[in-house]
């Protein structure tokens, strides 16, 4: 896994001898740590592509977020 940590981003490479091929993930991430795009190539060519949406509550902490596909609600009690 390669990290770039001024654009935010990892890479995640693997290459596979039989077939003969290449896998690659790259997440891109906010200042705060939160995942916000995911794609997925195979053999260089983009197969999917995740993008993720949050609602920050005060302290910044992620209470809703939203992809594609999925919905996610989270309660945060402070004391």
């Amino acid at each position: 896994m390669k990290i770039f940590p001024r654009e935010n981003k990892k890479v995640k490479t693997t290459k596979y001898s039989f077939p003969t091929s290449e896998s690659k993930e790259i997440f891109y991430h906010n200042n705060l740590g939160n995942l916000v795009k995911m794609e997925k190539y195979y053999n260089g060519k983009l197969t999917e592509s995740k993008s993720i949406t949050y609602e920050l509550d005060l302290n910044q902490n992620w209470i809703k977020s939203e992809s594609e596909l999925t919905r996610k609600e989270r309660i945060i009690e402070y004391y």
